[in-house]
């Protein structure tokens, strides 16, 4: 069966994990923009669909790690806390922990754990 993709869906480039959207697609082949430039144009299985939750973890997991910063959730009813690597005192405080019990630690290296149901 032939992939479908429509004007403005936003698909992953197999060559290099690039995010794109689509601004042509017809008789098997896609145009794409980049980065509000034309990117290029490729054969469609080349390409494959993004899951939005996914792609927005995986982004920001790659902002996490770019500016080194985890969030903690220290108790129950405390907001998160953002951390730089090696600073005592957080730079932003987020919403309300949902967590009973022990605090909750979010890193780039494990913002993808989560549940997948």
């Amino acid at each position: 069966m032939e992939k479908k993709f429509n004007l403005g869906d936003r698909v992953r480039l197999k060559e290099n994990g690039a995010i794109v959207t689509v601004v042509i697609a017809k008789d098997g082949w896609i145009a794409y923009d980049e980065n509000r430039r034309i990117g290029g144009a490729c054969p469609m299985e080349d390409v494959e669909p993004i899951d939005r939750k996914t792609d927005f973890l995986t982004r920001l997991s790659e902002l996490l790690r770019e500016f080194d910063v985890s969030f903690i959730a220290h108790k129950t009813d405390m907001p998160i806390s953002a951390y730089f690597k090696g600073d005592e005192i957080p730079f932003a405080r987020l919403g309300k922990e949902n967590n009973k019990g022990c605090g909750v630690i979010i890193t780039a290296d494990n913002i993808m754990d989560y549940d997948k149901k």
